[in-house]
């Protein structure tokens, strides 16, 4: 028997997430296009590998919710989970390659996507298990960026750097709702302002990292 709402919500948390996912299709599209009209082959693979981790984050997250209440959805909770290091990882990816033009860019880089191959092992073994702590770690691997911010200033103009803080502003506040059980529709609400830290970060990149139009 399940509780009051309970139907209901996992309708919101879907149809949410799911418009997430055909968001992210339509971003991934339109990256690669400008990418390989106006750039480098560097520029086509990192966004290619953002937009596939943004649109396969989604896509996991709605046949979780989807199947919620199934045996399947507990397959789909792993993906769920293991999806997020991958968004995160991805999600800097054309922010090092594009963005900075140090060493710093394949440091970062190799520190977040083994971060995310420990993340995929944890959430593979431990899926259901220490969840605040997974929280955080989501947190501390999406502000990385802080360790080079002077370099992002330099190489980026104001505007794209607000498009970036924005983004982990959205992602990191969000967290709040999703922590915050007994308001309704908690979840839901945090999966809006996931989606606003994945429009903040393609704007970003599209206009800001990617050259011309």
């Amino acid at each position: 028997m399940y509780k009051p709402g309970f139907l209901a919500e996992i309708l919101v948390n879907s149809i949410s997430h799911g418009i997430g996912f055909l968001l992210s299709v339509a971003g991934l599209v339109l990256m690669i296009w400008k990418a390989s009209t106006t750039g480098t082959a560097i520029a086509v693979v990192s966004v290619s590998v953002f937009g596939a981790s943004m649109t396969l984050m989604y896509l996991m997250s709605t046949l979780y919710h989807s199947f919620q209440g199934r045996k399947v959805s507990r397959l789909f909770q792993i993906f769920d989970h293991q999806s997020i290091f991958l968004l995160i990882a991805g999600s800097y990816t054309p922010i090092c390659l594009l963005g900075l033009t140090s060493g710093w860019a394949w440091s970062l880089i190799g520190v977040l996507w083994g971060l995310t191959i420990l993340g995929w092992t944890w959430k593979a073994l431990f899926s259901d298990r220490w969840i605040t702590l997974s929280s955080l770690i989501y947190l501390a691997m999406g502000w990385l960026a802080v360790l080079v911010f002077d370099q992002l200033w330099n190489s980026m103009t104001p505007s794209g750097v607000f498009w970036l803080i924005l983004g982990g502003i959205f992602y990191s506040s969000g967290l709040i709702f999703f922590s915050w059980t007994r308001l309704p529709f908690h979840h839901g609400i945090w999966h809006l302002f996931v989606i606003g830290g994945s429009f903040s970060h393609f704007w970003m990149v599209y206009f800001y990292l990617l050259p011309g139009r």
